[in-house]
């Protein structure tokens, strides 16, 4: 019975020992409430508290930059610079009529678009002794145009008839000729009514810049070859060549 009792006591001393180790040890590892408070407030006194890190702004994402305005004529005062090109493509005479179709083309040479474009045509006949110049507002419409970009250009194609009633001849000894004129209108939004004319006939063989009056007297049919010229084009009386 007394080693029994010995056993027990020393069992109860380890365990008892044990439980004090592990103890001490917790305190040791672990710092207690109050001294992390403690801590704390050490810290936030001398000012070593670590702030919290502000996020750096971001900025917007930039906005394309917008396309600059295309200039209007409106803006330099200046009107659009227009070039035009005419062409024959065929041309005959019927017992009644003159018949011709034409292409045209409509150059913009500028900076500025040409906008709300109307062109219209006039097939008439050179006279004596008259201005020959280009009908104010009674064209033939024969496109209208939206737009027309800065150094750009748009084709036009057209027939145009002249009843043989308001031809006007003219004698070259006892041959009759007859001079067709084509006259082109534009008008456009902010921009002058421009005119242009040009004599229609047959290509000269010693300059090209001369054409000849078209008979009368021969049989009705096509007549291949014929140019146009600027109305300021010399236009010969001679016999065609």
């Amino acid at each position: 019975m007394a080693l029994i009792a010995l056993l027990s006591a020393a069992l109860g001393w380890l365990f008892w020992r044990r439980r004090r180790q592990e103890k001490l040890l917790g305190q040791e590892d672990t710092p207690s409430l109050a001294f992390g408070v403690h801590k704390v407030i050490k810290q936030t006194a001398a000012g070593e508290t670590e702030a919290e890190p502000i996020p750096a702004p971001v900025d917007p994402a930039p906005k394309p930059a917008a396309a600059p305005d295309e200039k209007q004529a409106a803006t330099t005062g200046e009107p659009a610079r227009i070039d035009l090109t005419l062409e024959i493509i065929s041309a005959s005479r019927s017992v009644m009529m003159f018949t011709v179709e034409f292409r045209l083309d409509i150059a913009n040479r500028s900076d500025a678009a040409l906008r709300d474009l109307n062109v219209a045509a006039q097939l008439a006949c050179a006279q004596r002794g008259a201005a020959n110049a280009a009908p104010i507002a009674a064209g033939q419409p024969i496109a209208e145009i939206d737009r027309i970009g800065p150094y750009q250009s748009r084709r036009v194609t057209a027939q145009l008839r002249l009843p043989l009633t308001e031809v006007q001849s003219i004698r070259q000894g006892s041959r009759p000729l007859f001079i067709p004129l084509l006259h082109i209108t534009l008008e456009g939004a902010g921009q002058p009514v421009t005119s242009r004319s040009y004599v229609i006939g047959t290509p000269s063989a010693t300059s090209q810049s001369r054409v000849h009056p078209l008979p009368l007297d021969g049989p009705p049919g096509g007549l291949p070859g014929l140019r146009a010229h600027s109305i300021k084009t010399e236009v010969s009386q001679g016999t065609p060549t």
